[in-house]
C-alpha cells in the first residue's frame, strides 16, 4: 500500500501594513516557514496608510516572488484562520522605550518582527528578498530616494548632489521627486507602477541612497 503523508497546511499571516512594515515582516515569514499572506485593515493598530486593495496590488507582485509566499491577498477585516498575526510587532516598539532603559539595544523593524515572534534576529542578516531580473539605467548607476518622513537634517545632500547628481535617478514617488529637486536641484525621475519595478531597479544600482523608507 502507498504511504498516506498527512498534507502539512501552510501558515497564515496576516499584516495591515504601512508598506515598509511589510516589507520589513518578510525575514518572519520565511522563519515560521512561509504559507498565505492576507493584507488588510486592522482594528486594533490605526497605521498611517490604511491598507485597500490597491495597494495590496501594488506589492503582490514582489511578494509572490518570493519562495516562502504562496499567495498573497486582501481581506477587509482580519481572517479567522489566521496563524500569526504580524501586527504585534507594534506591542515590541511600544515596550522598546522601557527595554532600553534595561539595557536592550534598539532593533531595526526588521529585527522587531523576529523578535516578537521568538525567532533569531540573525534570520535578516541572510538574503531574504529576491528579484526575478535586474534593471538598469544606461549612464546612471546611482538611485535616489528620500520620503517626506524619517529625514535626518544632517544627512550630507549637498554634498551627495556635488557627487553624483551626474550619474543619479530619482525613485519614488513624483511628489516626493517634487519636494527633492524643489531643495536640492534638478535630477531624472524614473517612476515605477510596481514595487517589483523598483525592486528591480535597486537591484541593478551600483548605489542606492535614501533614508528609512520601502526602497
Amino acid at each position: 500500500d502507498a504511504l498516506l503523508v498527512p498534507h502539512q497546511r501552510q501558515g497564515v499571516f496576516f499584516h495591515s501594513g504601512d508598506f515598509g512594515d511589510i516589507i520589513y515582516a518578510l525575514p518572519t515569514i520565511r522563519a515560521l516557514g512561509g504559507g498565505h499572506l492576507v493584507i488588510g485593515p486592522s482594528p486594533l493598530w490605526k497605521t498611517r496608510l490604511q491598507m485597500t486593495a490597491e495597494h495590496v496590488e501594488l506589492l503582490r507582485s514582489l511578494l509572490e516572488l518570493q519562495p516562502y509566499i504562496q499567495s498573497v491577498r486582501f481581506s477587509e477585516t482580519t481572517p479567522d484562520n489566521v496563524d500569526f498575526d504580524l501586527n504585534r510587532f507594534r506591542e515590541y516598539l511600544v515596550m522598546e522605550p522601557e527595554l532600553m532603559k534595561n539595557g536592550q539595544r534598539r532593533f531595526n523593524l526588521a529585527e522587531a518582527h523576529l523578535y516578537t515572534f521568538k525567532m533569531p534576529l540573525a534570520e535578516c542578516r541572510s538574503s531574504w528578498l529576491t528579484v526575478d531580473r535586474v534593471e538598469t539605467i544606461a549612464g546612471r548607476p546611482v538611485l535616489i530616494h528620500r520620503s517626506a518622513r524619517w529625514r535626518n537634517a544632517a544627512f550630507p545632500w549637498d554634498k551627495i548632489m556635488e557627487r553624483y547628481a551626474a550619474y543619479a535617478v530619482f525613485v519614488g514617488l513624483e511628489s516626493e521627486y517634487e519636494d527633492f529637486i524643489s531643495e536640492w536641484g534638478r535630477l531624472p525621475f524614473r517612476p515605477t507602477s510596481t514595487f517589483l519595478g523598483l525592486a528591480r531597479l535597486i537591484a541593478g544600482c551600483d548605489l542606492y541612497i535614501g533614508n528609512q523608507s520601502l526602497p
